[in-house]
């Protein structure tokens, strides 16, 4: 006889999968200052340990060397 019980937690646990897999949230990361070249646009090139790219931001005080917070909307860095 199947153990309905197992097969039912094993059903919410896909859906709980599949709903997570989904989700979109802006995700925040502690970035460096390397270039300020294009400071007087907004435009600052910061890194990460694993990657550099293009923060905006409409501060122009920036130096390279300062640490900011980098907020990328939806985790979509594209």
């Amino acid at each position: 006889m199947p153990d309905y019980g197992e097969i039912f937690c094993e059903a919410v646990e896909e859906v709980v999968r599949t709903q997570l897999r989904g989700l979109k949230y802006d995700l925040t990361q502690v970035c460096q200052i390397d270039d300020i070249s294009e400071r007087d646009k907004g435009i600052y090139w910061v890194s990460t340990d694993a990657a550099r790219f293009k923060a905006y931001s409409m501060t122009q005080n920036y130096e390279v060397g300062d640490t900011v917070y980098v907020t990328t909307p939806n985790n979509d860095a594209t």
